[in-house]
Parts: structure tokens; C-alpha cells; sequence
């Protein structure tokens, strides 16, 4: 568990806090590591699942399927991501969704039974671990709400633009990295992958952007907001 302790500092559940108060709410905590290999299953949708889950190495699919077996909505979890929280906080006892290996990976893994069990002593760190959840689980509402929003528009095209002109203000200047592969970003935006690299290609070809993977620069912010 020590030699992963500094690299939990780049997880936002142990947002501001220092090696000593992670190491101090781990160790009041009942946690485990577990290995993965290469699809491994690890929760199912609708069964009993009360931990959080914390990718120390590799990749896990995150999957939602409608009751017809059909995939709903797919997107990737990568290094210091983490999943689970939305579930503890909720009070349900079954997951909406099944977590799959995309690689060989591994993961720490908190028991949720008891995580909001504090006392005297470790009341001042777990306090920031609390913190730090509720934060992390509004983000992902917040993120979803966006998401609505997104498909609420008619136009493809439009709906390009509005998220990448929402990434350019969030983050104050027009060179920025989105989390999404164009796989994830289409199933983000309700469309298809060649449509929305079409309008990606058409952007650049126009002048209005810039890119290179998941790299993007705005070029005209007046152009692209007439969409």
C-alpha cells in the first residue's frame, strides 16, 4: 500500500491533502488491492456492490445496458480515476452499471459499509476525504446535466461547438485537453464517431479550430459560436 500513497495525490478523492493525512485515512479505513486482468468483470449491473474503487494502473469500461440488453452509454475510466462513490452516497445496495477490465489493471478498493463511521481521532483528515467525495460525485452530476443539455440540441454540428467552446471558457484560454476519445465523445454527444470526426475535420478545414488527438485549440471563438 506505501509505495502507491504519493501517487494518490493525483486522485480527487485525496484532493488537498498531504502523504501523512492519506496514509492516516487509509489506515482507518477497511481497504484492500486487488488485480485485474484484461476483462475481468468487476461488478455487474443491478448486483450488490458498497465500494469505492480507485484505478491505480490500467483502464476500466464503465457500461450501462437497458433492460432489452442493449448498451446504453460506454465511456472509459483511466489511471487515478475512480467509481463507486455515487452508489455509497446514494444509500442504494446495487449498481446501475458493470465495470470491466480494459487491460491489465489495478485497483484499491474501500469498503463503503462503514466509511462514514468517524470518531475523535480521525475525524479532521476524513473530514477532507468527505469533502472531497461529496465534491467528486457533484462533478459527475455536473457532467451529466452538461451531457443533457448537449442532446437537447438538434444540430451535430452545434452541439460540437457548444462543447468545445464549454471546455475553452472552463478553461480560461483556447489550448485544451478533452478527457474523451472520439469514441466517447460521440457516445457523449449521442451521434457517431465518423459524424462527429467529419465535423472536427470541417472545423479545422474552415479555419475555426486546431487539433491533434485529444489536444484542441480554438482559432476563432466569434465563428465557431455561430454554429
Amino acid at each position: 500500500m506505501m509505495k502507491y500513497i504519493q501517487a494518490l495525490q493525483n486522485v480527487s478523492l485525496f484532493d488537498e491533502m498531504s502523504i501523512d493525512e492519506i496514509s492516516l485515512t487509509l489506515s482507518s479505513m477497511d481497504t484492500f488491492i486487488k488485480k485485474h486482468g484484461k476483462r475481468d468483470c468487476i461488478c455487474l449491473q443491478n448486483e450488490a456492490f458498497s465500494r469505492i474503487g480507485i484505478i491505480l494502473k490500467g483502464k476500466v469500461q464503465v457500461i450501462r445496458r437497458h433492460i432489452t440488453d442493449d448498451i446504453a452509454s460506454i465511456h472509459t475510466l483511466d489511471t487515478f480515476d475512480t467509481f463507486g462513490e455515487d452508489i455509497i452516497c446514494s444509500g442504494r445496495t446495487a449498481t446501475p452499471y458493470s465495470i470491466e477490465a480494459v487491460e491489465e489493471s489495478t485497483l484499491l478498493y474501500i469498503d463503503g459499509t462503514r466509511l462514514f463511521i468517524m470518531d475523535k481521532q480521525n475525524s479532521s483528515y476524513r473530514g477532507k476525504f468527505f469533502k472531497n467525495i461529496i465534491k467528486t460525485v457533484a462533478n459527475r452530476s455536473f457532467l451529466l446535466n452538461a451531457q443533457v443539455d448537449y442532446i437537447r440540441i438538434l444540430s451535430l454540428r452545434k452541439r460540437v461547438a457548444v462543447l468545445l467552446l464549454d471546455h475553452y471558457y472552463n478553461n480560461g484560454q483556447n489550448l485544451f485537453t478533452i478527457e474523451f476519445s472520439r469514441a466517447e465523445m460521440a457516445k457523449y454527444l449521442n451521434a457517431t464517431r465518423p459524424a462527429v470526426s467529419k465535423i472536427l475535420a470541417e472545423f479545422k478545414k474552415e479555419g475555426m479550430i486546431d487539433y491533434y488527438r485529444n489536444s484542441f485549440k480554438i482559432c476563432d471563438v466569434d465563428r465557431l459560436s455561430k454554429q
